[in-house]
């Protein structure tokens, strides 16, 4: 999967087999994202989440404390940088799963 933004990253990603388990975690995806100056950065562990009558997203790496809270191991302000790995994601699941059902 290949998304190119102007702006100032070029992200690659890929999604995972579906997650095993919770009914809103539908995947997780591998993501590479690439700046204007050459540095590479790849970010495992993005979830695919849709619950039940709304739009799938995309959530960032956590982490589970010893406690059970979840904690971001991951997080940006650059909301440009976060939309387009959102949208590159979707796409690629999206188009995964038209795969999939005209296999059916």
């Amino acid at each position: 999967m290949g998304c190119q933004r102007r702006a100032n990253h070029d992200l690659h990603g890929e999604r995972n087999p579906p997650a095993a388990g919770g009914q809103n975690l539908k995947g997780f995806a591998v993501a590479d994202v690439q700046f204007s100056g050459g540095e590479t950065i790849t970010i495992r562990g993005l979830r695919i989440i849709q619950q039940p009558a709304q739009k799938a997203y995309v959530a960032l790496p956590q982490e589970r404390s010893q406690d059970g809270r979840y904690f971001p191991i991951l997080t940006t302000q650059d909301t440009r940088l976060k939309d387009a790995l959102q949208a590159a994601v979707l796409q690629a699941w999206s188009r995964d799963n038209d795969d999939q059902t005209n296999l059916l």
